[in-house]
C-alpha cells in the first residue's frame, strides 16, 4: 500500500465523516472544558486549595480524555471501514475503554 493510497483514504473518511467526528470529540471536550471552567473559576475566587484540587483533577482528566478519544476516534474509523457508520457515539467509547491502559502507556 503506497502512502499515497493511505492519505486518499484518510482524506476520503474524514471528509465523510467529518461531522460524525466533531461529534465524537465534542463529547469529551465539552466534559473537559466544564472542568477546566470550575478550576479556572476557583483561581478567581481566590479559593486557592479548592483551585489547586480542581487543577490536579482538570490535568488528570485531560490526560485520560484525550487518549479515551483517540481511542474512540480508531473505533470510528473502524466501524466506518465497511462503508456505514453503524455504532453509536456512546458505543464507540465503551470500546475504547479497555484499551485506555494501554493507550495512556504508548502515548506517555
Amino acid at each position: 500500500m503506497s502512502i499515497e493510497r493511505v492519505l486518499r483514504q484518510a482524506w476520503e473518511l474524514y471528509t465523510k465523516s467529518f461531522l460524525r467526528f466533531v461529534l465524537t470529540a465534542a463529547a469529551i471536550f465539552v466534559v473537559l472544558e466544564f472542568f477546566a471552567a470550575v478550576s479556572e473559576s476557583s483561581v478567581h475566587a481566590h479559593r486557592w486549595s479548592a483551585a489547586a484540587l480542581w487543577g490536579v483533577v482538570t490535568f488528570l482528566l485531560w490526560i485520560v480524555g484525550t487518549f479515551w478519544l483517540q481511542g474512540a476516534l480508531v473505533e470510528a474509523v473502524n466501524d466506518l471501514r465497511d462503508g456505514r457508520a453503524d455504532l453509536p457515539i456512546g458505543e464507540l467509547y465503551q470500546r475504547a475503554r479497555p484499551l485506555l491502559p494501554s493507550l495512556i502507556a504508548a502515548g506517555s
